[in-house]
């Protein structure tokens, strides 16, 4: 029998639930018109249910969603990240998406599954945590977060919003 490691140190499930909070209060916020577009589309409600299967929250697949449409309109609008000015400009123009919205065939499996990986590595950082190598494995990091932070343990009460039938938002 294999031992399950302890949970950090660092995790507080108060901070958890304020960081959940806060992405919920973005999103809503940010990309309304495309979360609503995506829960009219079956497919990409029974993409949602494997990601639930797999521990996800609905607070993880709108920050993949967002981060998503951030990227594809910074692309469409030629924004260079590799530059501070173009990093600048990305997150600004992250502030004004409430009415942009992609089909929801460009949210496929693959798109979703590097959003979500992307994301683990950034909620490192929200938790206080340094990178000290920049080849991280994705997988691994997943796991640091589910064994030791809880990470997909934490939500907002609401019923599911890529559900059948679609839920809506927590109260925020």
């Amino acid at each position: 029998m294999q031992m399950k490691p302890p949970l950090h140190k660092r995790l507080n499930q108060a901070k958890s639930i304020d960081l959940i909070q806060n992405r919920y209060q973005r999103c809503h916020r940010e990309i309304p018109t495309q979360v609503v577009k995506l829960q009219k589309d079956e497919e990409f409600r029974r993409l949602y249910q494997e990601y639930y299967g797999r521990g996800y929250r609905d607070w993880t697949i709108l920050v993949a969603v967002f981060n998503c449409v951030a990227n594809w309109k910074a692309q469409e609008a030629r924004v260079d990240m590799r530059s501070r000015t173009g990093i600048k400009a990305f997150l600004e123009l992250a502030k004004h998406l409430q009415d942009d919205s992609y089909p929801a065939w460009r949210f496929d499996r693959e798109e979703m599954d590097r959003q979500i990986a992307g994301f683990n590595m950034t909620a490192l950082l929200a938790y206080g945590f340094e990178f000290r190598r920049p080849d991280c494995n994705p997988e691994a990091v997943e796991r640091f977060l589910r064994e030791r932070m809880r990470h997909f343990d934490f939500d907002l009460p609401h019923q599911p919003l890529f559900g059948d039938p679609p839920g809506d938002w927590p109260q925020l």
